[in-house]
């Protein structure tokens, strides 16, 4: 079983998925998944027998985890956030609009492993159901895991302090950061850095038209960048 302190060092430690050295990275806010008190304990459990990395990769930890099947075995689906993050990225370092095969193979065999071209990281490593939802166990409810909004305060200072020192050691050329409810994290991450350009976007799931065009256009606009 987990405990408070190993739900503390998981919470403040890791940071998500890829390659922290690639040109490009992209921030979300959580990562979507179930965020019941089991499927938490089982995740914190491999994480640590896995070293307790800032970094995973992803298809290897949700292997593990039985957890990999729909979005990164074969014959996959595109998972909705993804999708249009993977197209992004195709047009940043191939300066070209992927097709719908693309994207599927790219998630499945590059998305989020270690020699992947980018990083895939998250302002808080608790993955929830919804922004409504706050799956930690009862039991460990205290201080800044009491709450959403008690652990909003915990995000807005030790994880994003987090980011930015991690930006400032691996300088990335880019960081997108997504989701338009988050952008004061997003400014306090781009006035603190320096040689890296902190670009924001609306999330992959918001209700926006031509959100292809969008995503792809926004690759395409730091392309000369990324293959420089």
């Amino acid at each position: 079983m987990i405990n408070l302190d190993d739900l503390q060092a998981y919470s403040t430690k890791f940071l998500g998925y890829g390659n922290p050295r690639a040109k490009l990275w992209f921030v979300g806010m959580e990562e979507a998944g179930a965020s019941d008190a089991l499927s938490l304990e089982r995740r914190i459990t491999l994480w640590k027998e896995r070293g307790s990395c800032e970094y995973e990769d992803s298809v290897e930890f949700k292997q593990q985890l039985g957890d990999a099947k729909n979005f990164f075995g074969e014959n996959n689906r595109i998972q909705r956030t993804l999708g249009f993050l993977i197209r992004c990225e195709i047009a940043a370092y191939e300066g070209r609009q992927a097709s719908l095969v693309e994207v599927k193979r790219y998630q499945r065999q590059m998305w989020g492993r270690r020699n992947a071209q980018s990083a895939a990281l998250e302002l808080s490593a608790l993955p929830q159901a919804s922004l409504k939802d706050w799956g930690i166990p009862v039991s460990m409810r205290l201080g800044h895991f009491e709450s959403r909004r008690a652990y909003g305060e915990f995000i807005s200072t030790v994880r994003v302090n987090a980011l930015v020192n991690a930006i400032e050691k691996y300088k990335p050329a880019v960081v997108i950061c997504y989701g338009a409810s988050y952008k004061e994290y997003w400014n306090t991450l781009r006035s603190a850095v320096s040689r890296t350009v902190v670009e924001h976007v609306v999330h992959p799931q918001a209700r926006v038209p031509r959100k292809k065009q969008l995503f792809m256009e926004l690759g395409l606009k730091f392309s000369a960048v990324l293959t420089a």
